[in-house]
């Protein structure tokens, strides 16, 4: 199965490898299905808070389920492991300044998704010489909104735009089975980007796959408020929830 690359998605990017220790490190809030709850203390608190998903924090103290958090002016609360990973690096940048408008691409069936045959380079203009904001693995792939003969525009989360050198991607199509109803995936939560797929129609399953915003899926069934959906052109079957379907 193809990676997205994270930067529409959460960024393969230098600064992004690096381990983070608990302590004083910076975490998102993730696939919160109401948005995460943040208490006066561990198990039985009373709710002072509700995060976004997407929302960055910085991790003070852990339990075995439980870690202490800094957000927002200097508030402190717990918030229940399960729904905090490691921010990116872009997720901590664009925490620490205002945030540029971000339109997700749209995927017709793969059009403008181009997969990277080695690794490639991401800079911020169109020049060797420019910063470097990243690396996209080979095999991953980006959504791909300009070309030009040596050049690709690819579109990031925070900065909005980046380029590659055009010779390391190559087109990818993605043909759906002809299954089901054609749908695309949609998020009513305000600075999501993407809808996690789960193994089962469980909200603690396994995330089997990342999709960006706007991409295509067939619509196999519903039940309570979950979808079971074809996700990849090898028929691949998982779970989201019915409210990230349009």
């Amino acid at each position: 199965m193809k990676r997205m690359f994270a930067v529409i998605l959460g960024a393969v990017l230098l600064l992004s490898s690096m381990a983070f220790a608990a302590d004083g490190a910076t975490y998102t809030v993730v696939d919160a299905p109401s948005g995460l709850n943040v208490r006066t203390s561990e198990s039985g608190g009373a709710v002072q808070d509700i995060l976004k998903n997407g929302t960055v924090v910085t991790v003070t103290g852990e339990s075995k389920y439980w870690y202490k958090i800094q957000y927002g002016d200097g508030k402190t609360g717990y918030a229940y492991k399960e729904y905090l990973q490691p921010a990116t690096y872009e997720e901590y940048v664009g925490a620490q300044k205002p945030k540029k408008e971000f339109i997700p691409p749209t995927a017709n069936d793969g059009k403008f998704i181009y997969e990277a045959v080695k690794d490639a380079k991401v800079y911020e203009s169109r020049d060797k010489g420019s910063k470097q904001l990243g690396t996209v693995l080979e095999g991953e792939v980006v959504y791909v909104s300009k070309t030009w003969k040596y050049w690709y525009q690819v579109v990031l989360e925070y900065e909005r735009y980046a380029y590659v050198w055009a010779d390391d991607f190559e087109f990818l199509e993605v043909n759906l089975p002809d299954v089901g109803e054609l749908r695309q995936l949609t998020s009513r939560n305000e600075g999501t980007t993407e809808v996690y797929v789960r193994e089962s129609a469980d909200a603690k399953a396994k995330v089997v796959k990342k999709l960006a915003l706007g991409t295509n899926v067939r619509l196999l069934s519903t039940d309570g408020n979950w979808a079971e959906v074809v996700y990849d052109a090898d028929g691949n079957v998982g779970y989201v929830y019915k409210n990230n379907i349009k």
